[in-house]
């Protein structure tokens, strides 16, 4: 009798990290994973073929057989997409953080009050980010209901998997783009609802107060109170440039940090996300372990737009979740693989300013990949469903090629497994991403 009813069934090399603890890669030869019509994976390992047709009752025509050159990786996820800020990427790349907040980001989030103005920039900004192989991206939008409502139907429609939240800001907030705190609280509340009852799982409501010097002590009481009484996550920034820690002192001299801050608030939770925290101290980062926070880390952007360079090594000895984020906009790429290649070469920059500390290490591929995948997850509060290739999980994944037509790999005849999986991992490109599953369906072409 089978156990269950089979959509898909895949033969090949895998590359997954099985565990959170010791992050490192698997390279997997010769594995079978069959995925059930759930969309979930049912069995992974190494099995008869004869036997696993015959428990399972596929047939031949729901079986992708790998060729040389291909195995699937779990999909990547990106923990910090700031979709309104999606047309100004690539410009205006000399501004420093502060600057480019101010003349950049807030009039591109303020253009997002026309609904027809969303749909044309997002349809664009999720097929791109599933075009290199996001299958989970947390979207951050603007304060307009209807803009975030509209992503959710783009996201719904190709098939990725979203997190949308609306961001909120109730004080220092220019002329042309604010809400009172009663505006923010009920548009959010509001978003959440509309979200939830929709059914669909793959879509799932953030709260987003855009920084502590914007969202005011009272609406982030409010967000605390319906984060914990509704289990709804939320993303804010913490710490990603100078200029803002600065003003955060001077706001509230009486507290000893930024981080404290934000605990006093009852804001550091496990079901908080903190983006950047380029500019945190020890004291700092034990707060947030304690706390159970995760951390979006952007090095795009955070090169990109002179914030400073987030020390991950730093943060990963004092085992708080690291995911990873594009931050589209101020970072210039809409790929995680991009974000995993700019956090590699964050961390070595960060080593070689440390050449006197023989036992600073920077991070390693597997921990950059870890980060892109089961660390994202985590740090998302999907590492239950989403990451790698535990049966019970949902199939996310992506089919690679490094032999596409024009493909910017160069391969040959030695390589093995692992030596294609580093040309991927470093000269790999939406080309070689020729099928993109979310929940055991190829999202790709959709």
């Amino acid at each position: 009798m089978a156990k269950t009813n089979t959509r898909l069934v895949v033969i090949g090399d895998f590359v997954h990290i099985s565990s959170g603890i010791y992050r490192e890669i698997e390279f997997l030869r010769g594995y079978t994973l069959i995925v059930d019509n759930n969309g979930k994976i049912a069995f992974f390992g190494r099995g008869n073929f004869s036997d696993l047709m015959q428990e399972y009752k596929f047939n031949d025509q729901q079986v992708i057989r790998m060729t040389q050159g291909q195995f699937l990786i779990p999909g990547l996820i990106d923990t910090r997409a700031t979709g309104a800020c999606f047309p100004v990427a690539c410009t205006n790349m000399d501004k420093k953080s502060f600057d480019w907040l101010q003349n950049c980001a807030l009039p591109a989030e303020a253009q997002c009050f026309d609904p027809n103005y969303v749909d044309k920039i997002m349809h664009k900004l999720v097929r791109q980010m599933v075009n290199n192989g996001t299958t989970t991206a947390c979207y951050l939008l603007s304060m307009h209901f209807e803009a975030c409502t509209a992503l959710a139907n783009i996201t719904s429609k190709i098939g990725q998997r979203a997190m949308i939240g609306k961001t909120c800001m109730d004080r220092n907030s220019p002329y042309f783009y604010f809400e009172t705190s009663d505006q923010a609280m009920e548009s959010t509340l509001r978003l959440v609802r509309t979200l939830r009852s929709r059914m669909d799982p793959l879509l799932t409501p953030i709260i987003v107060p855009r920084l502590c010097q914007t969202t005011s002590e009272k609406l982030v009481q409010k967000f605390c109170h319906l984060s914990k009484d509704l289990g709804i996550y939320i993303q804010t920034t913490m710490a990603q440039n100078t200029e803002e820690v600065k003003i955060i002192r001077e706001m509230f001299p009486k507290n000893r940090n930024y981080a404290s801050i934000l605990d006093d608030a009852s804001l550091l939770t496990s079901r908080t996300i903190l983006a950047h925290c380029v500019h945190i101290t020890d004291d700092e980062i034990q707060i947030l372990k304690n706390r159970n926070v995760g951390i979006s880390h952007c090095p795009n952007s955070n090169i990109s737009i002179h914030s400073g360079l987030f020390d991950a090594r730093k943060i990963l000895t004092h085992n708080v979740s690291v995911g990873l984020g594009t931050d589209i906009g101020a970072g210039y790429s809409t790929s995680i693989l991009n974000a995993i290649r700019m956090a590699l070469m964050t961390s070595r920059v960060i080593s070689m300013e440390r050449i006197k500390d023989s036992a600073y290490k920077p991070l390693s591929n597997s921990e950059a990949f870890w980060m892109a995948t089961l660390g994202g997850a985590t740090v998302l509060g999907m590492d239950k469903i989403v990451g790698n290739f535990q049966v019970g999980k949902y199939f996310d994944a992506l089919l690679i090629d490094c032999n596409t037509h024009n493909s910017a790999i160069s391969t040959f005849d030695s390589d093995g497994l692992e030596e294609k999986f580093q040309r991927f991992l470093f000269a790999g490109d939406d080309r070689n991403m020729i099928r993109v599953y979310v929940a055991g369906s190829n999202i790709k072409y959709n």
